[in-house]
């Protein structure tokens, strides 16, 4: 489906490449952090309060991903 427009699908390839370099940085903090036995959690590090307000995170987040 997509191989009728290459510039698309050279980068689609490319996100593809870019996610699966996140995912293994990813796996290698949370292996180093089981093997460190750093606190709290990686599973429960999202729950934490962090005392920064959700809008501005949320906004960055879109500026972030929108990017071109």
């Amino acid at each position: 489906m997509l191989s009728w427009c290459m510039l698309l699908l050279c980068r689609y390839a490319e996100a593809e490449k870019t996610n699966g370099r996140w995912a293994m940085m990813a796996v290698a903090g949370i292996l180093g952090q089981e093997l460190l036995g750093v606190t709290p959690e990686w599973w429960n590090a999202g729950a934490k309060d962090y005392g920064v307000p959700m809008a501005p995170l949320t906004a960055m987040e879109f500026l972030v991903s929108s990017r071109q």
